[in-house]
C-alpha cells in the first residue's frame, strides 16, 4: 500500500468517525426535545424518560367537556402524590416505571380537597386561588398508591414535566381505561 493510499484511508476513517459522532450527538439532542410519552394502566405508570419530579393523581368530578374530548370545567375531589425517595441523602434517581400496587423507591401522600378548575386549550387554571401547583398538605408516607381507578370516574395526572400539562384518564362503565394526553408545545430546554 502506498503512502498516498494509506493517507486517504486515514482521512476517510477520520471523517467517518466525525460524521458518526455528529449523527449520534445530534440524535441525543433531538431526543431530548421530544415530549415525554406516558402509558398508564390500572397497575402502573410507564414513561419514555426517567420520572424525577413528583407525580400528582387527582380524582375529578366533571361539570363540562371541551372540544378536545377531555374535561373543561371540573372539581378536584381527592389527590395523591408520589415522591421519589432519597437514597443516602442523594437526589433520587429517576424511574421509568412506577407501580401503583406495590411498594418501591417512592412514597405516597393523599388529601381530600374541593378545588374548582377550568381547562381551556393548554391553560389549566385553579378558580379559587392564585396558587399554581396543587400539593397534598398532609405528610403521610404510604407505601402504595392509595387511589384506585374506578369505573365511571375521571382522573388527571400531573407529572410536573415542562413538555406535558398532564394526562386525563377516564375509566368507562366497562372498565376500559381511556387516556387523553395534553402536551404543552414548549421545548424542554
Amino acid at each position: 500500500m502506498t503512502k498516498n493510499n494509506r493517507n486517504i484511508i486515514l482521512l476517510l476513517s477520520f471523517f467517518v468517525v466525525i460524521a458518526s459522532a455528529i449523527l449520534y450527538f445530534g440524535y441525543l439532542f433531538l431526543s431530548a426535545l421530544k415530549p415525554i410519552k406516558v402509558t398508564i394502566t390500572e397497575d402502573k405508570i410507564s414513561s419514555s424518560k426517567a420520572l424525577v419530579n413528583p407525580i400528582i393523581i387527582e380524582r375529578i368530578k366533571v361539570d363540562s367537556f371541551g372540544n378536545e374530548g377531555f374535561p373543561a370545567r371540573y372539581r378536584i375531589e381527592y389527590l395523591t402524590m408520589c415522591s421519589l425517595k432519597k437514597i443516602r441523602e442523594k437526589p433520587p434517581v429517576g424511574l421509568k416505571t412506577i407501580s401503583l400496587n406495590e411498594p418501591g423507591r417512592y412514597t405516597w401522600s393523599e388529601e381530600i380537597v374541593n378545588i374548582p378548575m377550568t381547562h381551556e386549550n393548554i391553560n389549566r387554571t385553579r378558580k379559587d386561588s392564585i396558587e399554581g401547583i396543587i400539593w397534598p398538605k398532609e405528610n403521610s408516607e404510604l407505601a402504595i398508591c392509595p387511589i384506585k381507578f374506578e369505573r365511571n370516574n375521571w382522573y388527571f395526572i400531573n407529572f410536573l414535566e415542562p413538555t406535558i400539562i398532564g394526562i386525563y384518564i377516564n375509566v368507562d362503565k366497562n372498565g376500559i381505561l381511556h387516556q387523553f394526553d395534553v402536551y404543552n408545545r414548549v421545548s424542554p430546554i
